[in-house]
């Protein structure tokens, strides 16, 4: 009786940690009509309208049934940017729709096991958030341009972008969403009259992507992290900032506190 209680309550937790009793799978849409229906929609001025997409949450909930109608077999024969392109859309979909299964609340953080225990149906698998982030698409694409095409549903993260990646889009909205990032003076603050930057903590969370991207000039700052902020700085400013921004200056850099505050609009 007791080994039947324990088997029971695992069952139990098993299920609590799992979304498969909320999907249905439906046929995988490479076009991704559904999901770009949502964000062209519902993403306003760099947040979302979480309380109408929960009130009109039909496509949204059909595209997380379409990651789970994927095969392994249909993903496997996906190019290497239609893969990347699709992890990014999982992600971000999954967190829209984990936010909406929860809302109203004041911050991501506000839901237990969101990240490393939740568990959802893609491509013939069972995965968390954490895992799609940290064991498919920073080992698999070493890309340091991801960080601002995922998005955790919160202010300090980098905005959702306004359309899905493609296999054909995704190099392209990568440049894209990392220009704006850095050029976004309230997000990447860039102080030439005294050689600061000040910026997110992603990069002092990630600093091994990017120093694995960007090291391609050595600036006066003695640290790899610091050498690769900058660098990675250098590649998004606008043209015309590039004369001011010498490798031979004693740039100083420091990061802004995270603000996880969920991105809803104001109301």
């Amino acid at each position: 009786m007791k080994k039947q209680i324990i088997i029971l309550v695992s069952l139990l937790l098993f299920l609590g940690c799992s979304q498969n009793s909320s999907i249905t799978k439906e046929t995988f849409d490479p076009s991704y009509q559904k999901y770009s229906s949502v964000l062209h929609t519902y993403i306003k001025a760099e947040k979302v309208d979480y309380a109408q997409l929960k009130e009109n949450r039909a496509n949204l909930d059909s595209f997380i049934n379409q990651l789970a109608g994927l095969s392994k077999n249909q993903l496997e024969k996906m190019s290497s940017n239609e893969q990347l392109a699709f992890w990014i859309n999982a992600y971000n979909g999954i967190t829209l729709r984990s936010i909406i299964d929860n809302y109203p609340i004041k911050s991501i953080q506000d839901i237990k096991g969101v990240w490393k225990k939740t568990k959802w149906h893609v491509a013939d698998q069972e995965l968390t958030l954490d895992f799609i982030e940290h064991k498919i698409l920073r080992p698999t694409y070493k890309d340091a341009r991801i960080h601002f095409g995922v998005n955790c549903a919160s202010i300090g993260c980098p905005p959702l972008y306004n359309e899905p990646f493609t296999g054909q889009t995704v190099d392209s909205l990568l440049d894209i969403v990392a220009s704006q990032f850095v050029q976004n003076q309230a997000r990447h603050q860039i102080d030439f009259d005294n050689n600061t930057i000040t910026t997110t903590e992603i990069f002092s969370w990630f600093w091994e992507d990017f120093v694995r991207n960007h090291n391609e000039i050595k600036f006066q700052r003695s640290t790899d992290v610091e050498n690769a902020i900058l660098n990675f700085t250098y590649s998004y400013i606008d043209d015309s900032l590039k004369v001011n921004f010498s490798k031979d200056k004693n740039w100083k850099i420091s990061f802004a506190p995270y603000d996880w505050s969920l991105n809803d609009i104001e109301r």
